[in-house]
């Protein structure tokens, strides 16, 4: 017969004790505001460059930039050392993986 393992809920307000690590949940309104300072990182970089090449209207080039700007900016982050976007930083949500 095979063994199953106890399954453990955790809510975004609980905590769980893995070992020595303490895992704590970013609420609602604090990941929201991570979103907001990750926009105005992206949508500075990406009128920036829109910019450099002449685009002065939200065109459809613009928004190609944008999401690739955006592409590269989460693909950088989240595999960084810090695991995080700037916004996540900031606000001290931290992801990072361990492995034992």
């Amino acid at each position: 017969m095979e063994q199953t393992q106890p399954i453990t809920v955790v809510t975004p307000q609980s905590t769980l004790e893995q070992g020595n690590a303490q895992i704590q949940y970013s609420g609602f309104w604090k990941r929201v505001l991570a979103a907001i300072i990750d926009g105005l990182v992206v949508g500075t970089v990406a009128g920036f460059i829109a910019f450099i090449f002449g685009s002065s209207s939200y065109t459809h080039q613009q928004g190609l930039v944008q999401a690739f700007v955006s592409w590269l900016y989460f693909a950088y982050m989240e595999s960084s050392v810090a695991q995080a976007t700037l916004g996540k930083q900031i606000l001290g949500m931290s992801y990072r993986l361990c492995r034992e």
